[in-house]
């Protein structure tokens, strides 16, 4: 009996485990994204940004994603290259020279399970 337990407990723990990575992956495989989705995956790399904002889909193929800074300033935004096709995009900080912003210049990514909610 003490075996069967034991079995049934790695088990589970392998189960959990494939969840995890199957949440935290790469996703663009598995489900269609669109402008809500990214922004959800960029806001989650921003340290301070929460902005409800979606991306917008800009001519040229890439996108802008509005963010707010730690002082909830909307101003700033980043570009954000088409995602490739494992759902991984890279951004750069769109700001005008006379704005200060405390977010990182670059910022990259995956889209995962997590913001497809």
């Amino acid at each position: 009996m003490p075996r069967r337990s034991r079995w049934l407990s790695l088990g589970l723990l392998l189960l959990l485990v494939v969840l995890a990575v199957l949440a935290l992956r790469p996703s663009a495989l598995l489900l269609e994204w669109n402008g809500d989705v990214l922004s959800a995956s960029v806001n989650r790399a921003t340290p301070s940004s929460d902005a409800d904002e979606r991306c917008k889909h800009e001519l040229g193929g890439g996108w802008y994603c509005a963010v707010d800074d730690s002082n909830g300033d909307p101003s700033a935004g980043y570009i954000v290259k088409y995602p490739d096709f494992w759902g991984c995009w890279s951004a750069r900080l769109a700001v005008s020279r006379n704005v200060e912003s405390d977010l990182p210049a670059t910022l990259d990514g995956c889209i995962t399970l997590l913001d497809h909610s």
